[in-house]
């Protein structure tokens, strides 16, 4: 990458160094950034009834023990980290 690029400096920067450099230019941008916890379970959670989901670890389909709804897990991890400040 050359020296102008806005990603020549992301991999020298810290987490803590990149997490407030985000919230700094999201307030600037007038958009919201939520942390999630680091051990949140959001692909182990069904985003609509909250029942555990079932399957090979690596799969991208799970089934939900409750409701039993097969759904993607990459998906369903979406909408509970979307969901995560109205969950926790």
């Amino acid at each position: 990458m050359n020296r102008g690029s806005p990603l020549a400096n992301e991999g020298t920067l810290g987490l803590g160094a990149f997490r407030s450099t985000l919230t700094y230019k999201a307030k600037r941008a007038k958009v919201k950034v939520v942390v999630v916890d680091r051990y949140f379970p959001s692909s182990q959670i069904h985003h609509n009834c909250t029942g555990k989901l079932t399957g090979a670890k690596l799969a991208t389909r799970l089934t939900c023990d409750t409701c039993h709804v097969e759904v993607d897990r990459d998906e369903n991890a979406s909408f509970n980290i979307r969901d995560w400040s109205d969950i926790s």
